[in-house]
């Protein structure tokens, strides 16, 4: 039947239909995700390391805290010992730094106030080599004892004791006359003793060279000329004696002498005490103090 209905078609010119292919269409495949694999169970040994690792760390972690806490400590002490440092630093930085005096200036106190008179006192024996010997020589009084008694300031005009050397100064600074004119100063003294009838007279102080010196200029037979040198010991008892039995006692530098003599020596009814200084003036003074009273 379709044959011939073919055929008529195809004597009509219509040329017959082919067969449509039907496509289908496929249904997509789904896929199925794999289902995760089950870990494998660890084995004792895997076990035991992990065991052993973990005893490890927690002996580690334990070591380290307590390194911590001992290092915590030490910091805590450091810095309390810091603080005490820096109160001590801070105490001793408040206290003045006395430094000590170059050999210039300790020669300078001594009187040697330029530097001729120093070089004078450099040139003589071993002088210099004991000066920049001795350490602390503003504290060293034994020197400075020494220096007193073996060197004397003298002017041109006036002659140094015996067996002293000499160091050339002006006159303003002469150990003998001071800058006065030294008859007149003696003449004054003695005027003073014999016109107020005071011929015993008690000087005490300074030391063995100025006494010295005023024995060899002040000399009178009528006077009774008592000389006690501050370097020379004297106990109270002997003081006591001086001053009675003295028509005036005179102090030549009260700081020369132990604070007990000097105490009993200014209890003298007539005299008083002359401060520090060349021989001149002290007589000069002592002769007012004479005959003053």
């Amino acid at each position: 039947m379709a044959t011939k209905f073919d055929d008529l078609m195809e004597s009509m010119g219509v040329k017959p239909m082919g067969k449509s292919k039907i496509q289908t269409q496929k249904k997509p495949v789904s896929k199925k995700k794999p289902s995760p694999k089950k870990r494998p169970a660890p084995s004792k040994v895997v076990q035991n390391n992990q065991a052993d690792l973990i005893a490890a760390l927690q002996e580690r972690i334990t070591s380290l805290e307590a390194s911590l806490a001992s290092a915590k400590k030490e910091r805590v002490s450091a810095e309390r010992a810091v603080t005490e440092a820096e109160s001590r630093l801070e105490a001793l930085q408040a206290i003045p730094v006395s430094k000590s005096p170059t050999m210039t200036e300790v020669l300078v106190g001594w009187g040697l106030e330029t530097a001729p008179e120093r070089a004078a006192l450099f040139a003589v024996d071993n002088w210099l080599e004991r000066l920049i010997g001795t350490p602390e020589l503003a504290e060293n009084t034994e020197m400075y004892s020494e220096f007193m008694e073996k060197f004397v300031a003298v002017c041109r005009d006036c002659d140094a004791p015996s067996r002293r050397t000499v160091i050339p100064v002006p006159a303003k600074r002469c150990e003998v006359c001071g800058g006065v004119d030294m008859e007149r100063a003696v003449r004054k003294f003695i005027d003073a003793t014999l016109v107020n009838g005071r011929l015993r007279i008690v000087i005490v102080g300074r030391d063995t060279k100025h006494h010295r010196m005023l024995r060899d200029r002040v000399s009178d037979s009528r006077l009774v000329l008592t000389q006690v040198p501050g370097n020379v010991r004297r106990d109270l008892g002997q003081a006591q004696t001086d001053v009675d039995h003295a028509d005036a006692v005179i102090v030549w530098d009260g700081d020369s002498l132990p604070t007990d003599l000097k105490s009993v020596y200014e209890k003298a009814e007539i005299g008083g005490v002359v401060e520090a200084c060349a021989l001149g003036p002290f007589l000069e003074s002592a002769a007012v103090l004479i005959a003053g009273h």
